[in-house]
């Protein structure tokens, strides 16, 4: 079920919501509760699944002479295909009548090109000996996370690689983490700063024209009070380790501060 909300502001300030249903058939490997559907009926989905999806894990995962811990077994992502060629006995009778093979997997249906609501497919992907860099902390077998004053490390990759090399994309890993959670931290603050001047606009729909130019007038100075206080706040972060960095910062948030402060006297005049 896949929805689509349209809004119309009527005269006298009134906004409607209109909202359109669609449905289409697509893959899914979890249930998809169709009782809860706007429109359920024609659109019943099956309520259980014949075959549940699985990782299985060796009991024993080694790198040398060492043992691999789960969670950096579970870090292993380099899977690949491990298609199938005959109907296997270990398939539920319930179901066994109606597999065939398709594209290297099962198929549990009439026909694989007409799939109906309610048909299965069945695809196994395996990860195979291969060689990982791990940086950790050696403990009897096996590898722990090396504890330092500002944290814990344990790196683990794919192939071989070297320190510089491992170093270099944790370092890459964090900047990116890091950019990502101001970004989100600024997209929040704007959503948080236009809710709260949202009742402007309201109150002036009373004459839509007003109301779309409240609206707009409301998202420009809540995008410069979010990155004023953006700013301010990655500032203070930096202003003891990088003093000019942060000062830059601070800087910029005050002239942010002041166009806000010019935005009333600009309109006046």
């Amino acid at each position: 079920e896949r929805s689509t909300s349209k809004n119309e502001k009527k005269l006298g300030g009134k906004e409607v919501t209109t909202t359109e249903y669609t449905y289409s058939p697509d893959w899914s490997e979890r249930l998809i509760d169709s009782r809860s559907f706007k429109v359920p009926e024609g659109h019943s989905n099956p309520q259980r699944m014949p075959v549940e999806s699985r990782v299985e894990t060796a009991d024993r995962v080694t790198l040398g002479a060492f043992r691999l811990p789960p969670r950096l077994i579970d870090r292993l992502g380099n899977y690949e295909p491990l298609p199938v060629n005959t109907i296997s006995a270990a398939i539920p009778a319930a179901i066994r009548t109606r597999t065939r093979l398709d594209d290297g997997g099962y198929y549990i249906g009439a026909d694989p090109m007409n799939p109906r609501i309610g048909d299965l497919r069945v695809r196994y992907s395996v990860v195979r000996p291969g060689e990982v860099t791990v940086v950790a902390m050696q403990q009897g077998d096996t590898f722990a996370p090396y504890q330092t004053r500002t944290g814990a490390i344990e790196e683990f990759n794919t192939g071989i690689q070297t320190p510089d090399d491992i170093f270099k994309s944790a370092g890459q890993q964090n900047t990116m983490m890091t950019w990502g959670l101001r970004v989100g931290g600024f997209l929040l603050m704007l959503i948080g700063i236009g809710m709260m001047l949202k009742p402007l606009s309201v109150v002036l729909d009373v004459v839509p024209f007003l109301g779309n130019l409240a609206e707009s007038g409301i998202g420009i100075i809540s995008f410069l009070i979010a990155a004023a206080f953006s700013m301010l706040v990655i500032a203070l972060a930096w202003i003891l380790y990088r003093p000019l960095l942060g000062g830059v910062l601070l800087a910029a948030a005050a002239i942010l501060v002041v166009a806000i402060r010019m935005i009333p006297r600009g309109k006046a005049a």
